[in-house]
């Protein structure tokens, strides 16, 4: 095990982790911030697609939604996570932009939260493993110096009792350290 700093490819590694735990914090930013833009109302799967996002299911619905502008709107929505039960002409809670209706996710904890979550957690869990590695590997293995005895002809006594004398030549009255 090593004692001295963490090897450069290790720190270099952790900044890259550090890196993509901020950008991939960009897409938890942008579902706080679509969630709260957002308006709720109910789609129905007319199809499936298939998607290769990571973690989702091999397919995404194809959902048709009316918006507060009384439009009809079709699409996939931006995650297919949270879509694992869907049947043709299922009903489904959605919630879509509504300055941007034709962006919409899945009114589920999966399909609102899911990719902005796991885009953080790509970066976060490399980084924090990377983290742990590298303190418990630079810990120094030298033992830590004891406090030592210190040979004095002091001892509590003459620092309390101002009858004894050190050398006989001290006045009880005035006490000074040499």
């Amino acid at each position: 095990m090593a004692t001295g700093r963490p090897s450069q490819t290790l720190r270099i590694l952790r900044f890259m982790a550090f890196a993509a735990t901020l950008l991939g914090g960009y897409k938890l930013v942008g579902t706080v911030m679509d969630y709260n833009d957002s308006m709720p109302t109910q789609g129905i799967v007319l199809d499936f697609a298939p998607t290769n996002e990571a973690f989702a299911p091999d397919r995404t619905p194809i959902v048709a939604f009316i918006d507060y502008r009384d439009e009809k709107l079709f699409g996939t929505p931006e995650s297919a996570l949270g879509a694992t039960a869907s049947v043709r002409g299922l009903k489904i809670a959605i919630r879509y932009n509504r300055d941007n209706p034709e962006s919409f996710r899945l009114d589920t904890v999966l399909g609102m939260w899911g990719s902005g979550v796991l885009g953080v957690l790509y970066g976060l869990v490399p980084y924090l493993f990377l983290t742990v590695f590298m303190a418990s590997s630079s810990k120094s293995k030298l033992p830590h110096p004891r406090a030592q005895k210190r040979e004095s002809t002091l001892n509590v006594s003459h620092l309390v009792d101002h009858t004894q004398s050190l050398t006989g030549t001290d006045k009880p009255v005035v006490r000074r350290m040499r």
